[in-house]
C-alpha cells in the first residue's frame, strides 16, 4: 500500500486559487457585471442620435413649437440609467471580494513576520543586546497614526460618494474574507 505524499506549497496555492473561483456568490457577481455591461452596450447602441439642427430646420421647429408641444428634449430611458448602476454594483462586489482575499493573506503574513520579529527582539533583549532606541520607534508610530487620521476623513467622504457601490463592496469583502 502506497501513501500519497503530503500536498506541497504549489498544490495548496492551486487549491486555494480554484476554491476562490468556486464561490457561487462570486460567479453571480461576475454574471451581474456581465449583464450590466451588456445592458450598457445595448443602451449605447440603441440611443437616439443627436441630430444637428440647420437654420431652416430650427426656424421650422420654432414655428411648430408655437402651436404644438415640443418633443425636442429626448426622454430618459430606464436602461440608460440602470445599466451603469448594475455594472458598478457587480464590479464593486468583485473588487471588494478580491480586496478581502488579498487583505486576509496580507494580514496572515504580516502577523507571522511581526511575531517572528517580536520573538527575535525578545531573544536579543534577553541576551542583553539593546536593539532599538524605543523613543524613536514611538515617535515614528505616532507620526504614522497622525497621518492615518488625517487621510481617513478624505477616504470616508470618497466612499460615501459611492454609497450603493460601497455597500456592494462591503458585502463582497465579507464573502471574500470568509473564502480567502
Amino acid at each position: 500500500m502506497t501513501e500519497k505524499p503530503a500536498p506541497g506549497l504549489q498544490e495548496k496555492a492551486t487549491a486555494t486559487a480554484t476554491s476562490i473561483w468556486r464561490s457561487k456568490v462570486l460567479l453571480a457577481a461576475i454574471g451581474v457585471t456581465a449583464i450590466g455591461a451588456a445592458m450598457w452596450v445595448y443602451a449605447a447602441a440603441t440611443a437616439s442620435p443627436a441630430v444637428p439642427e440647420s437654420s431652416a430646420a430650427s426656424a421650422f421647429s420654432s414655428q411648430l413649437s408655437a402651436t404644438a408641444p415640443s418633443d425636442a428634449a429626448p426622454k430618459s430611458r430606464l436602461i440608460d440609467d440602470s445599466a451603469p448602476a448594475v455594472f458598478r454594483l457587480g464590479l464593486s462586489f468583485i473588487v471588494g471580494y478580491f480586496f478581502a482575499v488579498v487583505a486576509r493573506k496580507f494580514i496572515k503574513i504580516t502577523l507571522l513576520v511581526a511575531g517572528l520579529a517580536a520573538l527575535g527582539i525578545y531573544g536579543l533583549r534577553k541576551a542583553g543586546v539593546d536593539v532599538f532606541d524605543w523613543s524613536t520607534v514611538e515617535g515614528q508610530v505616532d507620526q504614522g497614526v497622525e497621518w492615518a487620521k488625517e487621510h481617513a476623513g478624505a477616504a470616508r467622504s470618497w466612499v460615501m460618494g459611492y454609497m450603493p457601490s460601497a455597500a456592494s463592496a462591503v458585502v463582497g469583502m465579507f464573502f471574500g474574507a470568509r473564502r480567502g
